[in-house]
């Protein structure tokens, strides 16, 4: 039976290592096999599309290598060894950190001040101003969305730079070598990749966002076992929050699209300049070819004349000085009038 080793990452910020067999995490989280399957580390080359699915009791985050199972109380990371995972579970155990300073008795010696306070819930709002915490679950959505976006963001930043230097070296003819043109393929696809994977986020954030009932069911504690009925007012204000996480890393997702989408025409453009010049300069070199070939044309013509003269047969000029500098100023002659005729040909059918 395969087991997964996971991370369980618990409300007030602690950690334990578990390894779960697949039919226990099955049960304990209530997911179906094919859900699990999104968030399958072994199956990741053939689940790399990004997953936010709102299940009865758990959430199911796949998004790269950030991967979780978010119930309630408690979320399990997938992969925790990993550079992204790694970078996520600090900023979510600095999220809960703080959670737990905002809702500690401030009679306590050691609670910090209000001021203090600051969880970045709904893109950085603070909870030092009588605004109740984020339940556990969204901040847990809310840092691995903060963990994608900020890869994507770093991916643009690169990316803008390396366009900028190409922008600033290619104008220059002389500047098209074999490196900066490998190095205009690799920036190439590298905005390829950025925008395929900030389109695959903005659709996914978009898909939810038109389903009403994953909106409000994302907020997992209003239907934990033995919680009260939640009234209309309720639901909305979890709406409204839901709403506001996702939209606005839908709008940050966008940016880097549109941004990544602007690089990659400019990109495009830039490789479709090269390949003028360089259609330029196959042009000019024809142009050579074609000029060298009519020299080699009338030189073969010259050569002729002179191997006719040059057998082993008597045509009384062999002993005339004055016969061999004739001949060989017609050689001459004559080479230059075929070269110059047929170079006056190519002009005139614009074929030079």
């Amino acid at each position: 039976m395969p087991t997964h080793q996971v991370l369980r990452i618990e409300k007030n910020g602690a950690t334990s290592k578990q390894e779960l067999r697949r039919r226990e995490l099955l049960r304990t989280t209530g997911l179906p096999a094919r859900d699990l399957r999104r968030i399958d580390p072994a199956l990741a080359l053939t689940t790399s599309a990004p997953t936010l699915l709102v299940s009865d009791q758990v959430l199911l985050i796949n998004l790269g290598q950030v991967r979780v199972i978010v119930a309630h109380d408690h979320a399990l990371l997938f992969e925790a060894s990993s550079r992204v995972a790694a970078s996520f579970l600090e900023g979510l155990l600095t999220r809960l950190n703080n959670l737990g300073a905002s809702n500690c008795d401030p009679d306590e010696a050691n609670c910090p001040e209000p001021s203090q306070v600051a969880v970045g819930s709904n893109g950085g709002q603070h909870h030092n101003q009588g605004q109740p915490p984020a339940p556990f679950e969204l901040e847990v959505v809310e840092a691995a969305l903060l963990e994608v976006t900020g890869q994507l963001d770093s991916l643009l930043l690169d990316c803008t730079a390396r366009v900028a230097a190409l922008l600033r070296v290619l104008p220059q003819r002389l500047a098209i070598t074999a490196e900066v043109l490998e190095e205009l393929r690799l920036v190439k696809q590298a905005l390829v990749e950025l925008e395929s994977r900030a389109g695959s986020i903005r659709s996914l954030l978009l898909e939810v966002l038109d389903d009403q009932e994953d909106v409000v069911g994302m907020l997992l504690a209003l239907r934990t076992p033995g919680a009260p009925e939640p009234t209309a007012e309720v639901l909305e204000e979890a709406e409204d929050e839901v709403e506001n996480l996702l939209e606005y890393y839908l709008q940050r997702c966008e940016t880097c699209h549109g941004e990544a989408e602007r690089l990659l025409e400019n990109t495009r453009d830039l490789e479709e300049s090269i390949s003028v010049s360089l259609s330029a300069r196959r042009f000019e070199v024809s142009k050579l070819e074609l000029s060298l070939s009519i020299a080699t044309f009338a030189t073969a013509v010259g050569a002729l004349v002179a191997g006719i003269f040059g057998m082993n047969l008597r045509n009384r000029f062999e002993f005339s000085a004055l016969a061999f500098y004739g001949t060989a100023a017609g050689i001459v002659l004559g080479v230059v009038i075929v070269f110059a005729m047929l170079y006056k040909y190519t002009r005139r059918k614009r074929i030079l």
